[in-house]
């Protein structure tokens, strides 16, 4: 337990978990599928005006950054195809570089140095948390020595094959640009 819950201003509850502070770490979260409201995890977190935090909602994911009680948006992504499977995710969080893994498949990374240590959490916009895996690993658990990094300066369907799952509104189509890979067609 962290003590009482805390609002931030946006409509989230956000919950502290213990008192420690962590600077490097991994956070592994598996949680339900979300049906409705926004539930996530914070980390990082000093306090209800400065963390940052994952929010999952039925639209889509999102990493946000709030400082002095402003919010940023640093990153987003569609819903898995699969929305109606649990959630499990990993947060890497080394020095000022912050990973996203979604069932273990890196989703992005972040850098970033506003905070360099924090406790974690869980924070819900009213739907109650439901969290069947909650795990903080040291950093040296953290994966580093990848095979294929890209930084999607440009996109070539030479060095990586698409594989589109749907069959309704494809083939998808992708873009790059800086340093990002967007999917910028619908295909369910």
């Amino acid at each position: 337990s962290g003590g009482q819950p805390a609002t931030d201003g946006s409509g989230l509850t956000l919950y502290a978990i213990g008192a420690a502070s962590y600077t490097d770490a991994v956070l592994r979260v598996r949680m339900p599928a979300i049906t409705g409201d926004t539930v996530g995890v914070v980390f990082r977190y000093a306090d209800p005006g400065n963390h940052y935090r994952a929010l999952f909602t039925a639209a889509g994911i999102r990493i946000e950054r709030v400082l002095k009680s402003t919010i940023t948006e640093l990153w987003s992504a569609l819903p898995p195809a699969s929305a109606n499977q649990p959630y499990e995710i990993a947060i890497s969080m080394l020095g000022s570089t912050l990973s996203l893994f979604q069932n273990s498949v890196l989703a992005c990374e972040i850098v970033d140095a506003s905070f360099t240590s924090g406790k974690i959490g869980l924070c819900t916009g009213g739907a109650a948390v439901a969290v069947s895996q909650l795990v903080l690993y040291p950093p040296q658990f953290a994966f580093a020595n990848w095979t294929v990094q890209d930084d999607f300066q440009t996109f070539s369907t030479d060095s990586w094959t698409l594989v589109d799952e749907g069959d309704q509104g494809g083939p998808s189509n992708w873009q790059a640009a800086s340093g990002l890979l967007t999917q910028t067609s619908a295909i369910h």
